[in-house]
């Protein structure tokens, strides 16, 4: 299995600083740095709900598992609660002193906590507005992100002191500190179990942790950027990441090796990125300001095979099993493969919801390391 591009949102018109995904997954929220924040719908990709009452830029957004409400974020210090379905402005949670960070609900919807850049995270009552706890003192610097657990009785935060700290609600007080990283940790998220923990960092590494323990279990390397976002699968045994290097990976966190490397439609910083509740879907929010949706598909065998003849190559395609056969004829040996990629994606469109998984005499691959080779030399012809 593996992930290609399904679609883009274009509608912000600055970086798309954070991005949601509702439970049952058929909407998708964003926050912008143009100041809005938007609904949109998977199945259309168009924009449902633009809310519009902050003075400044959208850094968070979060959607309540009932999918009803969205909260938001902003530099102008305040968090906002919006109707989905109406865009009307429900309440406006005020009391940070600085800039929000980050805004994330509690797994009942019975409470949001926020971020800011005045040192705290505070947890407010969702339908009241109303400030439940104010978590301080154990934090250097703003405080960055947050996350809540699934059993909604411990959160995680992350400030610029390069150490997240796990936080019990009822006391109010710091459990654990994670202590590895060599830089200020942008982002976090709780695997689904509630067991394990990962954290992003400015130290371009990713790290997943033993929530109970603080111990490490696995650091992931490979970006050349700082790390901007992380979010896990629901079956926990991927994650996925991104960077200001211009790429999103997923891992495996068994092996910990990326699996996975998002590029080329990028070209600029990755700013955000969540997971689908089924798993199947990843979404980004880049710094163009541009959303884009990513789909697991099934890769299907395809066999290639090629012989030459006096006009060009011959290339014959069959998926395997079928008896039905797809014939190319009078290519160019010294035509790139690139070549024979489009006439098969025009001519041979794979089967709903996957993808083709070419298999020459010579190699498998899915996607040809090296796109510029000849026809020729591919197919030692």
């Amino acid at each position: 299995m593996g992930f290609d591009v399904m679609q883009t949102l274009a509608g912000h018109n600055r970086a798309v600083y954070s991005v949601a995904v509702s439970l049952n997954g058929d909407k998708v929220i964003t926050g912008s740095g143009d100041g809005t924040a938007k609904v949109w719908d998977v199945a259309s990709a168009k924009v449902v709900q633009t809310f519009g009452g902050h003075t400044s830029e959208v850094f968070s957004v979060a959607v309540f598992p009932q999918g009803d409400r969205v909260v938001t974020g902003s530099h102008d210090t305040t968090a906002k609660i919006w109707a989905v379905d109406s865009g009307k402005l429900l309440r406006t949670l005020e009391g940070h002193s600085s800039d929000i960070y980050s805004v994330a609900v509690f797994p009942a919807g019975d409470a949001v906590i926020t971020t800011s850049n005045d040192q705290t995270a505070r947890i407010w009552e969702a339908t009241t507005g109303k400030l439940i706890r104010i978590l301080e003192g154990q934090q250097s610097g703003g405080v960055y992100i947050a996350a809540v657990f699934p059993s909604g009785d411990r959160v995680i935060t992350a400030s610029f002191d390069h150490k997240p700290k796990l936080w019990d609600i009822t006391s109010g007080q710091v459990t654990q500190v994670l202590e590895g990283h060599r830089s200020m940790v942008n982002c976090v998220a709780v695997f689904p179990c509630g067991n394990k923990v990962i954290t992003g960092s400015d130290d371009e590494t990713a790290k997943v942790w033993d929530a109970n323990t603080a111990e490490i279990v696995s650091t992931l390397e490979g970006h050349n950027g700082e790390v901007s976002d992380v979010a896990v699968f629901p079956s926990g045994d991927k994650v996925i990441t991104s960077s200001s290097d211009g790429t999103a990976k997923v891992w495996s966190t068994t092996s910990a090796q990326a699996i996975q490397t998002f590029v080329a439609e990028f070209d600029c910083m990755v700013w955000s990125i969540a997971v689908f509740p089924a798993g199947d879907k990843v979404v980004c929010g880049a710094d163009n300001g541009t959303v884009y949706m990513w789909e697991e598909l099934r890769k299907v065998p395809l066999m290639v095979t090629a012989q030459q003849e006096l006009d060009g190559l011959r290339i014959t395609c069959m998926p395997l099993g079928d008896s039905e056969k797809a014939h190319f004829s009078g290519l160019d040996p010294q035509a790139p493969f690139s070549v024979l990629t489009t006439l098969i994606a025009e001519q041979i469109p794979p089967p709903e919801q996957s993808r083709w998984h070419m298999i020459l005499p010579n190699m498998a691959h899915e996607e040809v390391s090296q796109p510029d080779a000849t026809l020729g030399a591919l197919f030692e012809l």
